[in-house]
């Protein structure tokens, strides 16, 4: 899932510029979740010693792990099957037999309404 930077607070970097009309680097604290990855910027200094700025490359949607198969997914060829990973933030949903496919992605909210809908029937094809 895209990571919803949306909410966080963003500041000026203390090591910029505080000219209006300069380049400065925005920093603000996100949740960086254990599968990201980190590398040293190709814009910094090789020396050990001096400062550098390290770059993070976020996962795209939720890891393998993050799946569940739904407990109304039914029969055994697994023809009918959903798989859910929610993250608090937002609730993913992909059909099981294309694990690569797309996914659709909702507000917590949101699925809870979905999913009420469905539990009533009131999505189900005449």
């Amino acid at each position: 899932m895209p990571l919803d930077t949306k909410p966080v607070s963003w500041r000026k970097s203390s090591h910029s510029s505080m000219d209006e009309n300069s380049q400065c680097v925005e920093v603000a604290a996100l949740p960086i979740p254990p599968s990201a990855t980190w590398r040293k910027s190709a814009h910094s200094s090789m020396d050990e010693n001096s400062m550098c700025v390290e770059i993070v490359t976020l996962p795209i949607g939720p890891s393998p792990s993050e799946w569940h198969k739904s407990s109304r997914s039914g029969g055994e060829d697994h023809a009918m099957c959903v798989e859910v990973a929610a993250s608090g933030v937002t609730v993913a949903v992909r059909d099981s037999k294309d694990p690569d496919g797309p996914y659709l992605t909702f507000a917590p909210d949101q699925w809870r309404a979905l999913a009420e809908r469905i539990r009533q029937g009131r999505l189900d094809l005449p």
